[in-house]
């Protein structure tokens, strides 16, 4: 399936695409948030991806946030797809 079939495959009317370091991610606001999820938010002005949980976010590289700091973030949408770029160089090779 090529790139631009899974963004279609993932996509619906409250969906859209964020880019990240490794690609883009598909996110949907309508969908259902439970903690444990991947989900997208803005902080500061700026998107970033993490994991939900009952009092805050988890940010990949392990920061905890939550208590003052979520009063400036906004909960985007729950993450539904990551499509990765395999023409990184960079990527590992099987």
């Amino acid at each position: 399936m090529h790139q631009a079939d899974l963004y279609h495959a993932h996509c619906s009317s409250s969906s859209f695409r964020i880019e990240t370091p490794a690609g883009f991610v598909i996110v949907d606001s309508a969908e259902q948030m439970q903690p444990g999820d991947e989900v997208a938010f803005q902080y500061d002005g700026y998107p970033m991806i993490g994991i939900l949980f009952a009092s805050g976010l988890i940010t990949p590289d392990g920061e905890t946030l939550e208590g003052e700091v979520m009063g400036r973030i906004i909960v985007l949408g729950k993450v539904t797809a990551t499509i990765l770029d395999d023409e990184d160089p960079d990527r590992p090779m099987i």
